[in-house]
């Protein structure tokens, strides 16, 4: 590398201009421009100090820049590094983000990066019958969550899947998993089976969900719960005289061809009947949804005066009929009565092992009174 080093201080002593140079001032070198400091002029002592001079000047330049290269690759280190440890610190645990499918409820619950619990829960309203949710899972993290097991508190509610084996972050997947949530109300969805009622009002289930992931090099555990909760409605009723009710587990088969009309949309081949004694029962609904019931006879028989045939009679919730005034076999020359009762749900199930509940959605049962000859 050769250099110009010219020092414009004629008087400037030498090693004040080498100086200057150290600091980058200005470059230096010994030249023409003085009289009393021109090489051919020069004393041996003044030339032997200028070669000292330039050579503790070339020395230290070289070693100025030597020491800014240095400089500049430790910056660059330290840059390097930097970012690298924040992008580190950038890579988050992998954690788990749930969201409701559905257009009307759009919201989502998100777990830490360990253990969390979540406080809010989805409500999914009211159902009259069996239904399902779904729902999707992602990682809102960076690293994988696998060994994820999934499972409800409430029995009267199922997950599927109920296990996952690796769940990668959100933005290495364009489908997310689809979790079904099943409320089991009474009639499976499948039409196979029929599940125990849950009870009425208000039914809550914990979806858990639990998985591991890596935080650095170290495996712990992720988990979201998730607080489910359905309003169950169910349509239900009693039939009663003062102290005296109706024992509806107990009954006995009418072929529903005995009440042909009313009873052609119900799916049922066959009516449950319970025996009646005496004349003044009421209805009361015990449910939760009002009821509409239809009271009619057997076609082109009407053996009482009541005009009700075919007649409705609504119900709100809590509330009891008047007397019904049933047919009752007192100086009566007939065998028996047969009342038959239709009652409107709305779709809302009923427990079977007390009433018959049609494919229309209504209850159908008859009240029979047998009349001695």
């Amino acid at each position: 590398m050769y250099f110009e080093i010219k020092c414009q201080h004629t008087t400037a002593c030498i090693s004040h201009c080498w100086q200057l140079v150290y600091e980058w001032s200005f470059i230096w070198l010994p030249s023409a421009n003085s009289t009393t400091k021109r090489i051919g002029n020069a004393t041996a002592h003044t030339r032997g100090r200028w070669q000292q001079i330039i050579k503790e000047t070339v020395l230290k330049y070289y070693l100025k820049i030597n020491d800014m290269k240095n400089i500049k690759i430790i910056i660059i280190l330290i840059v390097i590094f930097y970012s690298c440890s924040k992008d580190n610190d950038d890579i988050k645990p992998g954690y788990f983000i749930i969201n409701y499918v559905d257009n009307n409820l759009k919201s989502s619950k998100t777990s830490f990066f360990q253990n969390s619990k979540q406080d809010d829960h989805f409500d999914l309203g009211e159902i009259k019958k069996s239904e399902e949710y779904h729902f999707t899972l992602s990682n809102g993290g960076d690293k994988p969550i696998f060994n994820i097991s999934l499972n409800c508190s409430n029995t009267r509610f199922s997950i599927y899947p109920t296990s996952i084996s690796i769940l990668e972050a959100a933005r290495k997947l364009n489908v997310q998993p689809l979790l079904k949530v099943r409320a089991l109300h009474g009639k499976s969805l499948d039409g196979i089976g029929y599940a125990p009622l849950m009870d009425k009002g208000d039914n809550e289930c914990i979806l858990s969900i639990k998985g591991n992931t890596l935080s650095d090099n170290d495996t712990i555990e992720v988990k979201l719960d998730v607080y489910l909760n359905v309003f169950a409605l169910v349509s239900d009723l009693i039939i009663h005289s003062q102290n005296d009710t109706i024992d509806l587990y107990t009954y006995e088969y009418y072929g529903s061809v005995v009440f042909k009309d009313s009873c052609k949309n119900s799916g049922l081949d066959k009516i449950r009947a319970y025996t009646y004694d005496k004349n003044n029962y009421k209805i009361t609904n015990i449910g939760n949804v009002p009821l509409a019931i239809s009271i009619f006879n057997r076609q082109d028989e009407i053996w009482w005066d009541i005009p009700i045939y075919n007649n409705y009679l609504t119900l709100g919730i809590g509330e009891t009929s008047d007397y019904l005034g049933l047919p009752f076999c007192q100086d009566i020359d007939v065998f028996m009565f047969e009342v038959g009762f239709k009652v409107n749900t709305q779709g809302t199930i009923t427990d079977i092992n007390r009433l018959d509940y049609g494919d229309d959605g209504n209850i159908y049962f008859i009240l029979t009174n047998f009349c001695e000859q």
